[in-house]
């Protein structure tokens, strides 16, 4: 990205990556991201998921990147119909326990954190 290069000359991506940077840094007590994965490589999508699932604070996550779910989840909310369900576990339990629905969970939001 280049540290001397103005925010406004960066790309979408560039420009995502610096704002999630920055709140990763402001180490808010909650943090919420939506599709944090969307502008990330590889590397940087495992290190955000190593990150997360260190993090002692509370964290929401909508994502549809099943494989970065299936690293940081500890506890699922499918909404659904004005219905909120609550799984304890990683995505593929969840779906284990979704069985009885032909219904798969999408989209996830993801609560994780020791909350």
């Amino acid at each position: 990205i280049g540290l001397d290069r103005p925010i406004e000359q960066m790309s979408g991506g560039q420009r995502a990556k610096v704002i999630l940077a920055k709140l990763l840094l402001e180490k808010p007590d909650i943090l919420l991201l939506d599709e944090p994965t969307n502008f990330l490589d590889k590397e940087h999508v495992t290190w955000l998921a190593e990150y997360l699932s260190s993090l002692p604070n509370a964290f929401l996550v909508v994502s549809h990147d099943y494989d970065f779910l299936e690293r940081i989840s500890t506890r699922i909310c499918d909404i659904d119909n004005e219905k909120i369900t609550k799984y304890f576990g990683t995505l593929i339990l969840s779906r284990l326990v979704d069985t009885f629905s032909s219904r798969i969970l999408y989209p996830m939001l993801l609560l994780s954190g020791n909350h």
